[in-house]
Protein backbone atom coordinates (compact mmCIF):
# COMPACT_ATOMS: atom_id res chain seq x y z
CA UNK A 1 0.00 0.00 0.00
CA UNK A 2 1.02 3.74 -0.08
CA UNK A 3 2.62 5.03 2.65
CA UNK A 4 3.90 9.04 2.74
CA UNK A 5 5.34 10.81 -0.14
CA UNK A 6 7.05 12.76 2.48
CA UNK A 7 10.88 12.18 2.03
CA UNK A 8 11.89 13.41 5.33
CA UNK A 9 11.05 10.00 6.36
CA UNK A 10 12.92 7.32 5.88
CA UNK A 11 10.81 4.75 3.65
CA UNK A 12 11.14 1.16 2.75
CA UNK A 13 8.32 1.45 0.64
CA UNK A 14 9.50 1.22 -2.76
CA UNK A 15 6.24 2.82 -4.57
CA UNK A 16 7.23 5.61 -1.98
CA UNK A 17 10.84 5.53 -3.09
CA UNK A 18 9.68 5.97 -6.68
CA UNK A 19 7.54 8.90 -6.47
CA UNK A 20 9.78 10.67 -4.39
CA UNK A 21 12.69 10.25 -6.98
CA UNK A 22 10.04 11.49 -9.74
CA UNK A 23 8.17 14.65 -7.96
CA UNK A 24 10.90 15.69 -5.77
CA UNK A 25 14.65 16.85 -7.36
CA UNK A 26 17.86 16.27 -4.26
CA UNK A 27 19.97 18.55 -3.20
CA UNK A 28 22.97 16.58 -4.77
CA UNK A 29 23.08 13.14 -6.77
CA UNK A 30 25.70 10.49 -5.99
CA UNK A 31 26.87 8.77 -9.63
CA UNK A 32 27.73 5.15 -10.12
CA UNK A 33 31.50 5.88 -8.89
CA UNK A 34 30.53 7.52 -5.84
CA UNK A 35 30.76 11.25 -6.76
CA UNK A 36 28.42 14.31 -6.01
CA UNK A 37 26.79 15.35 -9.47
CA UNK A 38 24.67 18.41 -8.96
CA UNK A 39 20.60 18.44 -7.85
CA UNK A 40 19.25 21.61 -6.57
CA UNK A 41 22.97 22.57 -5.63
CA UNK A 42 24.55 23.27 -9.00
CA UNK A 43 27.70 23.91 -7.63
CA UNK A 44 29.92 24.10 -4.53
CA UNK A 45 33.50 24.26 -2.95
CA UNK A 46 34.89 22.20 0.09
CA UNK A 47 37.55 23.85 2.31
CA UNK A 48 40.83 22.07 2.59
CA UNK A 49 40.59 20.70 6.07
CA UNK A 50 36.90 19.11 4.70
CA UNK A 51 34.76 20.53 7.22
CA UNK A 52 33.20 23.15 5.29
CA UNK A 53 31.19 22.58 2.53
CA UNK A 54 29.88 25.71 0.76
CA UNK A 55 27.06 25.39 -1.90
CA UNK A 56 25.13 27.27 -4.68
CA UNK A 57 21.41 27.00 -5.17
CA UNK A 58 19.64 26.52 -8.79
CA UNK A 59 18.51 29.95 -9.54
CA UNK A 60 16.03 27.91 -12.61
CA UNK A 61 14.29 25.04 -10.44
CA UNK A 62 10.52 26.14 -9.31
CA UNK A 63 8.29 24.32 -7.34
CA UNK A 64 4.95 22.91 -8.74
CA UNK A 65 2.90 25.63 -7.46
CA UNK A 66 5.21 27.99 -9.50
CA UNK A 67 7.28 29.40 -6.63
CA UNK A 68 11.03 29.70 -6.84
CA UNK A 69 13.41 27.13 -4.93
CA UNK A 70 15.51 29.31 -2.54
CA UNK A 71 18.17 28.46 -0.33
CA UNK A 72 15.34 28.79 2.42
CA UNK A 73 14.06 25.80 1.26
CA UNK A 74 16.86 23.77 1.33
CA UNK A 75 17.85 25.25 5.02
CA UNK A 76 14.24 24.59 5.80
CA UNK A 77 14.80 20.76 4.59
CA UNK A 78 18.12 20.35 6.35
CA UNK A 79 17.28 21.61 9.69
CA UNK A 80 13.56 19.92 9.83
CA UNK A 81 14.92 16.76 8.69
CA UNK A 82 17.70 17.02 11.48
CA UNK A 83 15.04 18.03 14.36
CA UNK A 84 12.35 15.51 13.47
CA UNK A 85 15.70 13.03 14.06
CA UNK A 86 17.12 14.90 17.01
CA UNK A 87 14.07 16.53 18.67
CA UNK A 88 11.43 14.18 18.00
CA UNK A 89 13.08 10.72 17.48
CA UNK A 90 11.20 10.07 13.91
CA UNK A 91 13.48 7.75 11.76
CA UNK A 92 14.24 10.95 9.64
CA UNK A 93 16.69 11.25 6.57
CA UNK A 94 18.16 13.93 9.13
CA UNK A 95 20.50 11.42 11.32
CA UNK A 96 23.61 11.50 9.47
CA UNK A 97 23.80 15.26 9.60
CA UNK A 98 23.07 15.59 13.22
CA UNK A 99 25.92 18.07 14.76
CA UNK A 100 26.88 19.67 11.14
CA UNK A 101 25.98 23.21 11.59
CA UNK A 102 23.91 25.23 8.21
CA UNK A 103 23.97 28.32 7.66
CA UNK A 104 22.13 30.46 4.59
CA UNK A 105 24.73 32.57 2.98
CA UNK A 106 22.74 34.27 0.77
CA UNK A 107 19.33 34.17 -1.45
CA UNK A 108 21.11 31.23 -3.00
CA UNK A 109 23.94 30.03 -0.74
CA UNK A 110 24.27 27.69 2.16
CA UNK A 111 27.07 26.19 4.36
CA UNK A 112 27.63 23.32 6.10
CA UNK A 113 30.44 23.18 8.94
CA UNK A 114 30.79 19.55 10.34
CA UNK A 115 32.61 19.08 13.41
CA UNK A 116 35.05 16.26 12.11
CA UNK A 117 35.67 15.51 8.18
CA UNK A 118 33.67 12.99 7.28
CA UNK A 119 34.08 10.96 3.36
CA UNK A 120 30.38 9.94 3.40
CA UNK A 121 29.06 13.54 3.68
CA UNK A 122 27.96 14.06 -0.02
CA UNK A 123 25.87 10.90 0.03
CA UNK A 124 24.39 12.13 4.12
CA UNK A 125 23.48 15.34 1.78
CA UNK A 126 21.59 13.71 -1.01
CA UNK A 127 18.34 13.95 0.48
CA UNK A 128 14.89 15.51 -1.26
CA UNK A 129 14.37 19.20 -0.83
CA UNK A 130 11.03 20.51 0.45
CA UNK A 131 9.04 23.39 0.10
CA UNK A 132 9.35 25.92 3.20
CA UNK A 133 6.23 27.55 1.89
CA UNK A 134 4.28 24.46 2.06
CA UNK A 135 5.22 22.99 5.35
CA UNK A 136 6.98 25.71 7.60
CA UNK A 137 3.34 25.86 9.75
CA UNK A 138 3.14 22.27 10.14
CA UNK A 139 3.72 20.66 13.48
CA UNK A 140 7.14 18.76 13.89
CA UNK A 141 4.80 16.16 15.57
CA UNK A 142 2.16 16.16 12.91
CA UNK A 143 4.72 16.19 10.10
CA UNK A 144 4.41 12.44 9.01
CA UNK A 145 0.48 12.58 9.20
CA UNK A 146 -0.14 16.17 7.22
CA UNK A 147 -1.66 15.90 3.73
CA UNK A 148 1.96 16.86 2.07
CA UNK A 149 2.34 13.07 2.91
CA UNK A 150 0.24 12.32 0.27
CA UNK A 151 -0.41 14.87 -1.68
CA UNK A 152 2.92 16.60 -2.10
CA UNK A 153 4.87 19.72 -4.01
CA UNK A 154 7.58 18.85 -5.18
CA UNK A 155 10.47 20.63 -8.26
CA UNK A 156 10.79 17.04 -9.64
CA UNK A 157 9.99 15.68 -13.31
CA UNK A 158 6.45 15.12 -12.32
CA UNK A 159 3.57 15.76 -9.80
CA UNK A 160 0.96 14.28 -8.06
CA UNK A 161 -1.96 14.66 -9.70
CA UNK A 162 -4.15 12.33 -7.06
CA UNK A 163 -3.56 9.48 -4.61
CA UNK A 164 -6.09 7.28 -3.82
CA UNK A 165 -5.47 3.85 -1.61
CA UNK A 166 -3.69 1.65 -3.68
CA UNK A 167 -2.65 4.44 -6.77
CA UNK A 168 -0.90 7.35 -7.60
CA UNK A 169 -1.07 9.44 -10.61
CA UNK A 170 1.22 11.65 -12.24
CA UNK A 171 1.61 14.08 -14.07
CA UNK A 172 4.46 15.92 -16.64
CA UNK A 173 5.76 18.88 -14.02
CA UNK A 174 4.70 22.27 -15.90
CA UNK A 175 7.02 24.16 -14.16
CA UNK A 176 10.47 22.69 -15.17
CA UNK A 177 12.33 22.58 -18.15
CA UNK A 178 12.35 18.49 -18.52
CA UNK A 179 9.83 17.31 -21.51
CA UNK A 180 8.89 13.97 -21.30
CA UNK A 181 7.71 11.29 -24.04
CA UNK A 182 5.70 9.99 -20.84
CA UNK A 183 3.24 12.73 -20.07
CA UNK A 184 1.59 10.85 -17.34
CA UNK A 185 2.07 7.60 -15.08
CA UNK A 186 -0.03 5.65 -12.86
CA UNK A 187 1.55 3.25 -10.02
CA UNK A 188 -0.99 0.92 -8.78
CA UNK A 189 -0.76 -1.18 -5.90
CA UNK A 190 -2.25 -4.69 -5.93
CA UNK A 191 -2.43 -6.93 -2.18
CA UNK A 192 -0.98 -9.85 -4.54
CA UNK A 193 0.24 -11.57 -7.44
CA UNK A 194 -3.28 -13.03 -8.30
CA UNK A 195 -4.90 -9.06 -8.33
Amino acid sequence: AIASFNPLFVSANYVDKVVDSLVFKKFVYIDSEGNPTSGVAKEWTVSEDNLTYTFTIDNDLYWQDGQKVSAEDVFFTFDTAVSLYRDYHFDSVGSALDGATLTQLEDNVVQFVLKDANPTFFTAASIYIVPKHILEEVSMKEMPFDSFALSPIGCGKYMVEKTEQNAVYLVDNQYDDYQPYIKKIVFRVYPDYDS
